[in-house]
């Protein structure tokens, strides 16, 4: 609210550090302040091991630990690739991450595939959505 909105958002390595319903009040806040088009870059779960609800809504994924339940908050701070607050995050399968995207109220989600990233990991993707209204997309 204190900056307006954006043309364009950047959510690069945050949503797999995020866990529920967090992940999900996020990317609802980000379609929010999003006028144009979010780039979304995330590790997701290649498998479906768990399905956790929000909203009425089923999505699919795994927990991931971040930190051990008893690891102090300066242990926390001191790994650098981690979440600070949170001890498990939630990462979604391809499919559901698109769907979470579009029930937040985007209306056109796409994987990039381009530029070709060779040494890119399996379990990595980036997304671009846009829109209220459903725009086809071409590449």
């Amino acid at each position: 609210e204190e900056h307006g909105t954006f043309d364009v958002v950047f959510v690069l390595g945050l949503l797999y550090h995020l866990d529920a319903p967090d992940v999900f009040r996020f990317v609802r806040q980000v379609r929010e302040l999003c006028s144009g088009v979010v780039i979304i870059d995330t590790l997701i779960s290649i498998d479906s091991v768990e399905t956790v609800n929000y909203d009425g809504q089923a999505y699919c994924g795994r927990r991931h630990r971040e930190h051990a339940d008893e690891d102090s908050p300066e242990t926390r701070r001191e790994r650098v690739l981690k979440s600070i607050d949170n001890t498990l995050s939630f990462r979604f399968t391809r499919e559901s991450l698109v769907r979470a995207v579009e029930d937040a109220g985007f209306s056109s989600v796409v994987e990039c595939h381009t530029p070709r990233e060779p040494d890119k990991a399996i379990d990595r993707a980036t997304f671009a959505a846009t829109g209220k209204t459903r725009v086809p997309i071409h590449t």
